[in-house]
């Protein structure tokens, strides 16, 4: 009985560090990342795509976004014009520079005067 104790026990140990450690190289990572964001240029690409447009967000020579579709809509639907691309794309530089979520609400979107529905 002693031995399996000792045995259980130390699997525990094991299983924590590992859980630990996964959590402590995660965390680096995302700081590195956050950091190298803030410290570099941050490109805006704005291009076509279908009927529309689409941006990417570039660190350097990496591409850290690609959005083909107006984030946080149901469906798939790209940009109206390139200005409305490149607004989005320019706030979410700038939430990324601030250290927040570059994650798109539709209440920032109707802030920020995004057309939903394109004239065609």
């Amino acid at each position: 009985m002693g031995i399996f104790t000792r045995t259980f026990n130390y699997s525990f140990l094991i299983a924590g560090v590992l859980v630990s450690l996964g959590a402590v190289l995660f965390g680096m990572n995302y700081v590195l990342i956050k950091n190298k964001a803030k410290k570099t240029d941050l490109q805006i690409e704005v291009y076509e795509y279908g009927t529309g447009y689409g941006y990417r967000i570039f660190s350097e020579e990496e591409i850290l976004i690609q959005q083909n579709f107006i984030p946080a809509l149901e469906d798939k639907r790209p940009f109206c014009d390139r200005e409305e691309a490149d607004r989005i794309a320019s706030y979410v530089v700038q939430k990324i520079r601030q250290g927040s979520n570059p994650a798109i609400s539709l209440s920032e979107l109707r802030e920020l005067k995004i057309s939903f529905n394109c004239a065609e």
